[in-house]
């Protein structure tokens, strides 16, 4: 069975996985390491 949803001749997208990490990365910074973000998901004040 050909795989045709990917064309040699077009680029090919960045997996979920690698843009999370990216993402991760980039709060990260903006985060304190003893407070990090959950998944990059704002939660209430209650937690």
């Amino acid at each position: 069975m050909p795989d045709t949803k990917y064309d040699s001749e077009k680029p090919v997208p960045k997996p979920d996985s690698e843009k999370d990490h990216d993402r991760d990365e980039a709060l990260e910074d903006s985060f304190p390491a003893s407070d990090p973000p959950s998944k990059g998901e704002t939660t209430g004040p209650d937690e």
